[in-house]
């Protein structure tokens, strides 16, 4: 999937300067790899969870940032397989089940948005 001027996540010079710092020292695709390879799984951020909690965030977990995350991917029309992947589940019924209700919710939007754009193009379509 190609990336847009919209793709991007905002950070502080200084976190972008430590997380390319980091990613020189870890021997891999990952930033954060888990204890045995691959990528650091949700269970293994207790580092994070305590990192959020010393700067104050209560209601943040790395859990609502990945659901953010997808979610996101889902509203700029990203493919629920491409998604699946991101997010590391081995069947995309994983994903189509995590996400079902956005994605319900999303296609009721664009309903209603089509259904609008029709009738004030009917309503527009009758003006003198």
């Amino acid at each position: 999937m190609p990336l847009s001027n919209d793709d991007f996540t905002p950070m502080t010079n200084r976190l972008r300067t430590t997380l390319l710092n980091r990613q020189k020292t870890v021997n891999g695709e990952y930033v954060f790899p888990g204890r045995h390879g691959g990528h650091k799984t949700i269970q293994n951020n207790r580092a994070l969870e305590a990192a959020f909690g010393r700067a104050g965030f209560t209601d943040v977990s790395s859990h609502n940032m990945r659901k953010t995350f997808a979610t996101r991917l889902l509203s700029r029309g990203a493919a629920i397989t491409d998604v699946q992947h991101l997010l590391g589940h081995a069947s995309v019924k994983t994903t189509e089940r995590a996400y079902d209700e956005f994605v319900k919710m999303a296609a009721q939007c664009i309903l209603r948005i089509s259904a609008r754009t029709v009738r004030q193009s009917l309503w527009r379509s009758h003006l003198p």
